[in-house]
C-alpha cells in the first residue's frame, strides 16, 4: 500500500493512479465548458457557510 493509499483511504487509488490521457483529451472540451461555467462571487468563502 502506498503513503498515499495510507493517508487518503477512500481517494489514495484515484490519486495514485497514472491519468488516461485519452479519456481526458476526450472530454476536454466538456471539461472546460463545465469550468467556465462556475461562477466566481467576489468575497465568496466556502469556509463561512455554516
Amino acid at each position: 500500500m502506498t503513503e498515499i493509499a495510507k493517508r487518503y483511504p477512500h481517494a489514495g487509488p484515484l490519486l495514485g493512479a497514472r491519468w488516461n490521457e485519452d479519456l481526458v483529451a476526450g472530454c476536454w472540451p466538456d471539461l472546460l465548458r463545465m469550468a467556465g461555467s462556475l461562477k466566481y462571487v467576489p468575497g465568496y468563502r466556502l469556509a463561512d457557510r455554516r
